[in-house]
């Protein structure tokens, strides 16, 4: 089923997907912050830092450009080493946003279960020119959806009530 803009727009697909751009500078989390987890998909997204990523009993020493997919309910925290500019891109992404965008051919919810989580073990890395234009697009998109815009406080609104169920 192809989603027109209008079936998205009124469908629970943009309740369904927070993101977020943040920047913590001078961020000291200490040796032993506690795990958590999300009802939802959580694609981590660094950018920069001293950071360590605990999932589950993995620990993954980031690097710039290191993405990891984080399933609904797997444990998970985040490390902060030193007063270094810790910064990072956060998309939330609820299953059933995944079945939504699914066609009987193209099953995105199989293909983050199977091919990204587990095969990779939800990490990938990519080069600094496409870690440049996702970061570009996401600010893109975030700034659109803080304007003054027609259709920004759908998206608002929905992301602050999406926030607080994933965060």
């Amino acid at each position: 089923m192809k989603m027109s803009m209008e079936n998205i727009i009124g469908s629970s697909l943009i309740q369904n997907v927070v993101c977020e751009h943040n920047l913590s500078a001078n961020l000291f989390t200490g040796p032993d912050p506690s795990y958590h987890n999300h009802d939802v998909y959580e694609i981590y997204f660094f950018i920069r830092g001293n950071t360590r990523l605990y999932v589950e009993q993995r620990c993954f020493e980031l690097k710039s450009g290191d993405c990891i997919v984080i399933r609904p309910g797997q444990m998970h925290r985040c490390i902060v080493t030193d007063t270094t500019p810790y910064e990072r891109i956060s998309l939330y992404l609820a299953t059933e946003s995944l079945r939504m965008l699914s066609s009987e051919a193209t099953d995105f919810l199989e293909y983050f279960q199977q091919k990204i989580c587990g095969e990779k073990g939800g990490t990938i890395h990519v080069t600094a020119y496409e870690a440049k234009q996702y970061v570009q697009m996401t600010d893109r998109y975030l700034e659109m959806t803080d304007s003054g815009k027609f259709g920004n406080d759908l998206t608002r609104k929905r992301a602050a009530r999406c926030g607080q169920q994933c965060i």
